[in-house]
């Protein structure tokens, strides 16, 4: 059964490792860039982005030894990547514990004598093994980015950022595997999961900048994570965010196999009993159910409200904190100009340094969040596949192409409102801070979002139509990638050519620039050519 299991992690193993080797890779090359090669401008880089560090707390923790290689490797690098394995442990997770229960693959592991137990220590160590090959890529793409052996990093350094690094992955997946035990379905539990994991890190982000919050802040695995900086010069393994990661590693484990042990195969940890089962079982049906997209809407109805809520949220950060970060930034580089690579970084688009920053932060963490949504309507549209749903659905009769049009629909309609909500807040956060954005080139870079997000649903569901399972996982892979490397050529100056095949790229950059109207028609290509590949690789399979 492990071997099995470690099976079902291939796809996220690979695209996840995959991943995080590539974005040490670049982090690494890019810092001789950023910083220069004498020890005055790599001391000056060093002054400049600690004094700012505290303004990308959302994303880094504090940063130690810029000034050297190894420190911004943790700082850029490391630092960033405990979002990406938060989004793998929340769908690899819940595919462990509900996922496999719907494909009735726990039935027959169970039928075949294996224990409950034995089910659950079977997922976490295959997880485990999984989350140890993308670590590994990890600290290889490290020393590959450093110049190999010799270039910067300390072996022992190395290795202890990498133990906690992976403790922090493996940590998480218990985490959500214990949560994913509580509801009685696979979309419950992705919501309950991702929500405790975003309160965690929030909590951790929160104390980064409020000293009053740091001792509470130690209940949050991504603490443990932050207090190691083994990576840098001077640093250290933190030995109690050690312990306590394998201890919460374990607890999650044992009581995960104890609820496991006394909920149904399928079924809910407190199931609705009395009055309450009895009304749920004589309430008349939705009339959504009824109707095309709406249905599908309604299934997915908590997932798309949270991805809705955190895009409005980050949104309402983003632009709130721009006018102190452009404000510190020309302060302190006297205008940018201490910092090598930035000033090009803020002035390419011709609008001033607010707008430069809102088009740059906010348009592309927004972009990023889309992308996750539309991994997430990828992953449901997986689990319909293998948990019987589209069965029943295509015995009503429904064409597989129907299918396919109606699942695009409803990821236009969820698109849709995530960026009107992501505009609007970004519009009235900018207002309430006496400033404003140019309304028409919001209203465009707002709607440009849609077909942004189309291209990756389309292109999960073309992945998907062929591999279920995997198309989540390596899609969400696959957006860190290629939003980092758009990212990584505005940093570098290298030619456009470098990241033509980014989908980040396609959307141009229209708050600070006309709108890139080849890139509009080419995502739009992408959008109806994924959605055909869907409709004729579920045609030529048979269904689960």
């Amino acid at each position: 059964m492990f071997r099995y299991a470690l099976r079902l992690h291939r796809g996220g193993m690979i695209g996840y490792g995959a991943a995080l080797a590539l974005t040490a890779v670049a982090t690494g090359a890019t810092y001789a860039k950023l910083a220069g090669i004498t020890a005055a401008s790599r001391a000056a880089f060093a002054g400049n982005f600690t004094s700012l560090a505290g303004q990308f707390s959302a994303l880094m923790p504090a940063p130690h030894g810029l000034d050297t290689l190894a420190g911004y490797l943790l700082w850029k690098g490391w630092g960033a990547l405990p979002i990406l394995v938060a989004v793998w442990a929340v769908l690899a997770a819940t595919g462990a514990a509900r996922g496999d229960e719907d494909r009735r693959l726990v039935d027959a592991w169970l039928a075949a004598g294996t224990p409950r137990r034995g089910v659950v220590g079977a997922r976490i160590a295959a997880f485990g093994c999984a989350a140890a090959v993308s670590a590994a890529a990890l600290a290889a793409g490290s020393l590959l980015g450093s110049g190999g052996p010799g270039g910067g990093l300390a072996a022992g350094g190395l290795a202890g950022q990498t133990l906690a690094f992976w403790l922090l992955t493996v940590a998480c997946f218990a985490l959500c595997y214990l949560v994913a035990q509580l509801p009685a379905s696979t979309r419950a539990a992705q919501a309950a999961a991702g929500g405790l994991l975003l309160a965690l890190y929030l909590l951790e982000v929160g104390a980064r900048t409020d000293p009053a919050l740091h001792a509470v802040a130690w209940l949050s695995p991504f603490k443990w994570y932050d207090a190691t900086d083994a990576l840098a010069p001077g640093g250290r393994l933190d030995v109690a965010g050690v312990i306590l990661s394998a201890a919460l590693i374990a607890a999650a484990g044992l009581l995960s196999a104890l609820a496991f042990q006394r909920r149904d195969v399928g079924g809910a940890l407190w199931p609705a009993t009395g009055s309450r089962a009895r009304a749920r079982r004589e309430a008349a049906p939705s009339r959504a159910l009824g109707w095309p997209v709406a249905r599908l809407l309604r299934r997915e109805r908590g997932a798309i409200l949270m991805w809705i809520v955190i895009i409005g949220l980050v949104s309402v950060f983003m632009v709130a904190f721009a006018h102190t970060v452009v404000a510190d930034l020309s302060a302190v580089t006297s205008p940018l100009t201490g910092v090598p690579g930035l000033q090009a970084f803020f002035t390419t688009a011709g609008q001033g340094a607010y707008v430069s920053f809102i088009a740059v932060f906010w348009c592309g963490v927004t972009q990023l969040l889309l992308a996750g949504l539309a991994a997430q309507l990828v992953s449901a549209w997986a689990s319909d596949d293998t948990g019987g749903i589209l069965v029943a659905a295509l015995s009503r009769p429904v064409s597989r192409g129907g299918v396919v049009l109606e699942r695009a629909a409803a990821a236009a309609v969820a698109l849709v409102a995530a960026a009107a909500v992501a505009g609007l807040a970004a519009a009235l956060t900018a207002a309430a801070d006496g400033a404003s954005l140019p309304l028409g080139r919001l209203v465009g870079a707002t709607a440009l979002l849609v077909p942004f997000g189309l291209t990756f649903a389309a292109a999960g569901a073309a992945a998907g139509g062929r591999w279920p399972r995997a198309a989540a996982g390596v899609l969400g892979a696959f957006a860190f990638l290629s939003f980092f490397y758009s990212e990584l050529r505005l940093l570098m100056g290298w030619p456009g050519w470098v990241d033509n095949f980014s989908v980040f790229r396609l959307y141009g950059s229209p708050l600070s620039a006309p709108p890139y109207w080849t890139g509009l028609w080419v995502m739009l290509a992408i959008v109806a050519a994924g959605f055909a590949l869907a409709v004729w690789a579920l045609r030529g399979r048979d269904v689960a």
